[in-house]
Formats: C-alpha cells, sequence, structure tokens
C-alpha cells in the first residue's frame, strides 16, 4: 500500500499536546476500506498516524466534528455549494518506527512535532501489533484487558514497571476497581513462571470484605486469610510514635512520661518503686497482727522479711511497729537494721513510712530513715542504668507492669504536679488497655515471658512464609499464643501463600488508622532490614524480596490532611512508603473513590494509572491536576466509562488507552445488592436467600455483644 493511499487528511493546527486534523474531502465515513482490511479514521479512541521523516507520531482521537464552509459569490449568477469539513483533534502519545528486523516499536513521549499540512494516515496492523505487543515480548506481557476499539488486540502491561512505582486504580464505587485489582492479581498468579516460582507476594488491606471471594478456597491461589477474629497483633509491637498516637499523649509533660515508662518497663529499671510491696505490702494487710504482738517478735519477723527481699534484689522496706517496746530491744533492733541496710547500698528506700504510734518509735523512725538516706543517696545509686531497648523495640514488656509500676515510677521520680497534668493520659491509657475493641491488640496474649519470636512469627504471617515456622530454632511453643490462636483458624500451616488478605471490614472506623499503619510500618522496616543481615554479604540484598501492598479504600485511613498541622499516623507512614518503599522492593496498589480526599503525597508518587468511571467534578478535576502530561481531552471520558472499562496511562502500558478489563474468575464480592429480587423473594433455584425472608437477628446480635 502507497502512502497516498493511507492519506486521510492533513494537520492544519497544533499544540503542544495534540493536533488539529482536516480530513480529506473524499473521506465520508469513519472508516477506510481497502484490499488488506478496513480501517477506522474518524472514531474516538483511535490511533493516527503521522508521518515525520523515518519516525511516525502517533495520535489518539479525541473529538470528531463537522461544520459547513461560509457560501461564497464566485459570479453574478452563481454560487458555490456549501462543502462540509470534517476536523479531528487527536491528543500526540508517542512514536513509531521500524527495528532492525523491520519490526514496529512504539515508544511514549514525543520529541518531534509536525507541522502544518503534515499528511495524515490511517494506522496499519503491523503497526498496531506494535503498540499491542501483539508478538511475545520481555516487557508486556501480562494481559489485562481488551482494546475497546480494536478488539482483536489484548492490553498488556509490565508488571516491572506496574509495581515498581505504584499503581493507583480509581473510580466511583461499583465502577469495577475490585474487579481490575482481583483481574490484575489473578493474571500474574495464573502465568506460569510465577506459579513455578512461587515468590509473588500480594499483601491486601481489605476494608470492604470482597477479596476473600476472589482468592481463598482456589487451588490456583495460595491464600491466607485473617480476619478480626484471627487478627493479633502483640501490643509490644507498637513504637512509640503508635502509643503516643493512640494515647493521645500531649507535647510538654505527658510525652516525656510516657516516653520514660515505656523504656524503664522494656529494660525493667527499677527507680523508685511506688507499688505496695515487701514489708509495706504485708503491714497493710495484716495491720491487727502487729497491734496485737510484742516488738521483739515482730522486729524479728520484720528482720526475715528484709533479708528475704534482699535475697530477691528487691526494695529495702520498714514498716510500722506496735505501741509499746522495751527502750534497750529497740536500740538492738535498730543497729541490726542499720547493718542489714549498710550490706546493700544498692536498694532503694521507700520514700512513704507510716506515722509511728507513739514517741520511742517515732524517733526511731527518724533515726532510721535518716541511716538509710545516706546509703540511698550515692552517686552510684543516682545513676540510671544504660538501657539495652529502645523505646521503638519490638520487645516484649508486661503492660500490667507497664500501667501499675513504671508509669508510677516515672511520674514519682518527675515529682511536683506532674500527675496532675497526667491524669488525663493516665484515663486515656486505661480505657485503650481495657476496651473490648483493642483486645487483639492489648489481650490477645497471656501475661508471661517467652515471647522471643514472636516478631518472625507474625511477620511470617503478613508475609505468607509459615512453611518453614517449625524448621527454624523459633518453633511454636504454648507460650506463642496468638500465633497458636492464628493456626488454629488456618487449615494448612505448613505451606507458603502468595496472598495475604487482611480483612479489616470490622475493624472500628477510629482505630483503622492505628492497625494499618502498623502493619505498613512492620512491613517496611522488616524490608529495609534484609540487606542488613550479614547472610547477604557479597551480593546484592535491597529489594530481594519484592512485595505488593494492596490498599483498598485508601482515603479512609490515608486522607488528605485539612490543615498544615493534621496529624496522621496511618498517612506518615504510607506517604514514606510511597516514596521509599521501591527501594525496598515495596510497591502501593492505592484503590479509592474519592481521589480528590486521599493524599496528594501519595497519589503523585504513582506512575501508573488505572482509572474508572467518575463523575464527581471536584474528583475529575483532581485527576486533570494530578496527570498534565495527559492530554485532558482524553480524561473527558470519565463520567461516561461504562461499569468494566477505564484509562489506563502511565509506565505500565505502552500508550494511554482505554481498556475494557478482564473479569477476574472468581470474583471479587463487591457485586451491587438485587433489591428487586429481594423485596420480591423471586430467587432462582439454588440461589441464597434468607429463611422467612429475615436474618437471624437474635445470633448476629449475640455474637456482636460478645465479639
Amino acid at each position: 500500500m502507497s502512502d497516498n493511499e493511507r492519506l486521510i487528511g492533513k494537520v492544519i493546527a497544533v499544540e503542544s499536546d495534540r493536533v488539529l486534523i482536516e480530513l480529506e474531502k473524499d473521506s465520508k465515513s469513519l472508516t477506510k476500506t481497502f484490499i488488506s482490511g478496513t480501517y477506522p479514521i474518524a472514531r474516538i479512541n483511535s490511533y493516527l498516524v503521522i508521518p515525520i521523516g523515518s519516525v511516525s507520531i502517533i495520535a489518539v482521537v479525541t473529538k470528531v466534528s463537522m461544520a459547513n464552509e461560509h457560501i461564497e459569490l464566485t459570479h453574478e449568477s452563481t454560487i458555490s455549494l456549501p462543502q462540509p469539513k470534517r476536523t479531528l483533534v487527536a491528543s500526540m502519545v508517542g512514536t513509531i518506527e521500524k527495528d532492525s528486523e523491520s519490526k514496529y516499536v512504539f515508544n511514549f513521549g514525543i520529541s518531534q512535532f509536525p507541522v502544518l499540512n503534515n499528511p495524515v494516515w490511517f494506522i496499519l496492523d503491523e503497526e498496531l501489533d506494535g503498540i499491542f505487543d501483539k508478538e511475545k515480548n520481555d516487557k508486556y506481557f501480562i494481559e489485562i484487558g481488551k482494546s475497546t476499539t480494536y478488539n482483536d488486540y489484548s492490553i498488556k502491561i509490565n508488571p516491572d514497571k506496574l509495581f515498581s512505582r505504584h499503581l493507583s486504580v480509581l473510580g466511583n464505587t461499583g465502577a469495577g476497581k475490585s474487579n481490575t485489582i482481583a483481574s490484575i492479581l489473578q493474571a500474574i498468579l495464573k502465568n506460569e513462571d510465577v506459579t513455578k516460582g512461587k515468590g509473588a507476594h500480594f499483601i491486601i488491606f481489605d476494608t470492604n470484605g470482597e477479596y476473600k471471594n476472589a482468592f481463598c478456597g482456589h487451588k490456583e491461589f495460595d491464600t491466607l486469610y485473617v480476619n478480626q477474629s484471627t487478627l493479633r497483633i502483640p501490643y509490644w509491637f507498637l513504637n512509640f510514635s503508635d502509643l503516643t498516637n493512640l494515647f493521645q499523649a500531649k507535647e510538654g509533660t505527658q510525652i516525656p512520661i510516657l516516653q520514660q515508662a515505656i523504656l524503664d518497663a522494656k529494660n525493667k529499671i527499677k527507680i523508685l518503686d511506688s507499688s505496695i510491696t515487701g514489708l509495706s505490702e504485708f503491714i497493710a494487710d495484716r495491720q491487727k497482727f502487729f497491734q496485737s504482738q510484742k516488738l521483739k517478735n515482730n522486729a524479728e519477723w520484720a528482720l526475715t522479711k528484709i533479708n528475704e527481699e534482699v535475697e530477691k534484689k528487691f526494695d529495702i522496706y520498714f514498716g510500722q511497729f506496735v505501741e509499746s517496746a522495751d527502750e534497750e530491744l529497740i536500740t538492738d533492733e535498730v543497729d541490726r537494721l542499720k547493718e542489714l541496710a549498710k550490706k546493700h547500698p544498692a536498694q532503694q528506700f521507700l520514700k512513704e513510712i507510716k506515722q509511728f504510734r507513739n514517741d520511742q518509735l517515732d524517733a526511731f523512725k527518724k533515726e532510721f530513715t535518716a541511716e538509710v538516706k545516706k546509703v540511698i543517696t550515692t552517686d552510684e545509686k543516682n545513676e540510671r542504668p544504660v538501657p539495652r531497648y529502645d523505646v521503638d523495640s519490638p520487645h516484649f514488656f508486661s503492660i500490667k507492669d507497664f500501667k501499675d509500676k513504671y508509669l508510677e515510677q516515672a511520674l514519682n521520680e518527675a515529682g511536683g504536679s506532674i500527675r496532675d497534668k497526667c491524669s488525663y493520659l493516665l484515663l486515656r491509657i486505661n480505657k485503650f488497655i481495657y476496651d473490648s475493641r483493642y483486645a487483639f491488640i492489648f489481650k490477645c496474649l497471656k501475661e508471661t515471658e517467652g515471647y522471643d519470636y514472636a516478631l518472625a512469627h507474625f511477620l511470617r504471617i503478613c508475609f505468607g512464609k509459615t512453611k518453614n515456622i517449625n524448621k527454624k530454632e523459633s518453633k511454636i511453643t504454648d507460650s506463642d499464643y496468638f500465633l497458636n490462636k492464628i493456626k488454629g483458624d488456618i487449615s494448612d500451616f505448613e505451606k507458603n501463600y502468595q496472598v495475604i488478605i487482611f480483612d479489616l471490614s470490622l475493624t472500628p472506623y477510629d482505630i483503622l488508622q492505628n492497625v494499618t499503619a502498623l502493619l505498613g510500618r512492620l512491613i517496611l522496616e522488616f524490608l529495609q532490614r534484609i540487606e542488613k543481615n550479614d547472610d547477604y554479604k557479597g551480593r546484592e540484598s535491597r529489594g530481594s524480596f519484592p512485595t505488593v501492598l494492596v490498599l483498598e479504600e485508601a482515603h479512609n485511613y490515608i486522607p488528605q490532611p485539612k490543615s498544615h498541622d493534621e496529624s496522621n499516623v496511618s498517612r506518615e507512614i504510607f506517604e514514606r512508603i510511597a516514596r521509599e518503599g521501591r527501594k525496598y522492593g515495596l510497591s502501593l496498589v492505592i484503590s479509592s473513590q474519592r481521589p480528590s480526599e486521599l493524599s496528594r503525597t501519595v497519589l503523585s508518587q504513582c506512575n501508573s494509572y488505572i482509572v474508572h468511571r467518575i463523575q464527581n467534578p471536584e474528583d475529575q478535576d483532581y485527576i486533570r491536576k494530578l496527570l498534565p502530561s495527559i492530554s485532558h481531552d482524553l480524561l473527558k471520558q470519565l463520567p461516561v466509562l461504562a461499569q468494566g472499562i477505564a484509562l489506563i496511562f502511565g509506565d505500565c502500558v505502552r500508550a494511554p488507552m482505554q481498556v475494557k478489563i478482564n473479569l477476574p474468575n472468581p470474583g471479587p464480592k463487591s457485586s451491587d445488592p438485587e433489591y428487586w429480587k429481594h423485596w420480591t423473594n423471586s430467587y432462582d433455584t439454588g440461589e441464597f436467600s434468607l429463611e422467612d425472608g429475615e436474618p437471624d437477628f437474635e445470633k448476629i446480635s449475640e455474637k456482636w455483644e460478645n465479639s
């Protein structure tokens, strides 16, 4: 076919991203037919070729119009009839040229521009083959759908480019976002090479409970499903930022107290023990006993208890003796107690000693207290030990001791009116620790030691690497309460999984940010630490364990801040992942129906976009601003896209195009409810229906009340 036979028009105007084309006057239809086939020439989303030397520009049609020319008087007695003028607006998307094997190769982007009267051709099949990678290609090979303009061509993506720089899937509810994500993941998992390699890692934060149906219970998808009843996150995995956000500690007084208490709890540092222990505790419980005995017997018993406390390395306490005693006996006991205190200068003495009942014992108290103070105020005693674990270390500590002992210790050490300033902090800590909604964090474990490998076990669950969990030195023991709980809900714990679904649909909205932030942070920080492992010396380790994190309805926990100083723990984590994650092999798939409410930092880091129907003008305008390199003419299609149809552009595809996404099989549970069928009870045989047309209110409520 000669170049003249391909001619359909000429360029009559050029802008930076688009051209205006006038069609040949003999072009009467939207197609042109030749022996080799029929070619579209004026259809929306069809491609045109604008030759410039050895390189040709590929443009996509975004507007078609026709107008009559003005009537011109050519003679006093004759006039020329008006002729229709047909024009096209086409956005330039890239260039195409032949390689050394005479095959067409498409490249996105424009470096040369056409001139006025530049010829315009219709596109050939072999050129379409180059754009759509019809032949096997090592880069663009994962099929996700069909072209809506060229039905014989599949849309293929480059998985490396799709995930290495994050993907955003946007669109109104019901437009097909969940189907799109499920379809892409299934296409990758069904790939023969991925099936053999078993190395894919997809972690889904499912806030709508949709993806279980698409991946669980199917042999071709190894899926680990963790829901609200299964999820257990040990509280000591929370770093200081997490706890500060959770307990809403304020700057100034509260944050330093909280930080000191956590640090002391993790390192078991006791400076001032404010709890009632040792002799004080005994005296409080047995006041009547002391009141009925003589001083000698009580003093001897007290010394025995003191020695027991010393042997256990506890603090030394002195309590109240009974009303009357022999003065000589008191002197003897005082000497013995002084000697005992001097032998153990590292012990602390209780600041608060009860009032003695008579003058003799009051004098004795003052003398004894003065001697003990000399012991406990030495330089050695005032030095705080250097902590082994920092405040962010995921090291086990007793939440009970933290609340009852170490918080009290930090408050007493600070002194003054600090306790009053921290009163609301203490109330909030109690609230969260005992709030049933946080039981999966604070009450998911038995208060015992023995969680040395809890973090490793939890991370294995996050990444689906559970096959070797009992083959390492970190084997599951009876003390691994949270892991055994999860194990009880998983049918096969002795295998690895490629898809891990965290079903967060029943997670209360006010704690969703805390949960997603914690999971996201642990995943990122683990991948960051892989290259620090000595086992990787001598070989590349960064990015060696690539993982994709799918964030469903991300605007719920990664919102755009409404003010400059508004803080959000989950937004901060995922913005950090968006900026730094690709270095360590952590990619994001962001799904949202309200892009204008989603963090702009996160969206701006995405280099691939799949956009379904969006009707909200604010969201449409936001996407136009987000994607300045894409012609606004293409984005005008957003409000009229049919369900399952999307615009795809970015690094993952050869060129921007409209695509009909392949339906996933099986699909996520995201279909709209069929109101009429339920209202009329007109079910087909075998379809689900509620017994007597109503849910089991009592059973659901009972489970709800006891959750």
